[in-house]
């Protein structure tokens, strides 16, 4: 598939959920969208950390903090590099910025399926609920890509290279916290019994 065609395609997408606006999808998707923004997921983060709290570990909210943190610092560099403009037409919320990777998209698949992890390595009780909550880590960030679309502030390609990229830096931040829980259980654990 040549560039051109690529453009046709982000163009015929953006048309698509513009023209299939309504009402209440708009107020559906500005809600949605809010999850992706860094105070929504603050917010989810603090709760979160209350949780880990009541649990004793809290030190565990910090592998998806710092796993945030510099995967926004590396896809701000990817935008950077692209240089690609955001849709100029029917923006229903202003964005800053460039358009690829959608940060939401790959952030959102980060941060929830980082949650998703953690809270199924709790107590056993998580362990019955792991297909609804692996089910939430997946259509969160599949509904906040969506409203990005549907909001017209990012092309399709864009939405999807975020939920790829997102799902890479998920994979390899916990497979390093995997490794790191491995290779010092003792450690992991006074910590967490701290």
């Amino acid at each position: 598939m040549d560039v051109t065609a690529l453009f046709q395609f982000d163009r015929a997408v953006s048309a698509f959920f513009v023209s299939g606006r309504t009402p209440a999808g708009i107020w559906f998707f500005r809600g949605i969208t809010l999850f992706g923004e860094w105070y929504g997921m603050a917010a989810v983060l603090a709760l979160f950390a209350l949780l880990l709290l009541r649990r004793r570990k809290p030190g565990q909210a910090l592998w998806p903090l710092v796993s945030l943190s510099i995967s926004y610092l590396l896809l701000t560099g990817i935008k950077n590099l692209v240089r690609r403009e955001r849709p100029a037409f029917s923006r229903l919320v202003e964005a800053a910025g460039f358009s690829f990777p959608s940060q939401h998209a790959a952030l959102s698949v980060l941060f929830y399926g980082w949650l998703a992890f953690l809270l199924l390595k709790q107590e056993p009780m998580w362990e019955k609920c792991r297909r609804a909550i692996w089910a939430g880590a997946i259509l969160l960030p599949l509904l906040i890509g969506i409203s990005r679309m549907y909001l017209n502030v990012h092309y399709c390609t864009d939405v999807l290279a975020g939920w790829a990229l997102g799902g890479f830096l998920l994979w390899v931040s916990t497979a390093l916290y995997t490794r790191e829980e491995k290779r010092s259980p003792g450690k992991n654990k006074s910590a967490e019994n701290e």
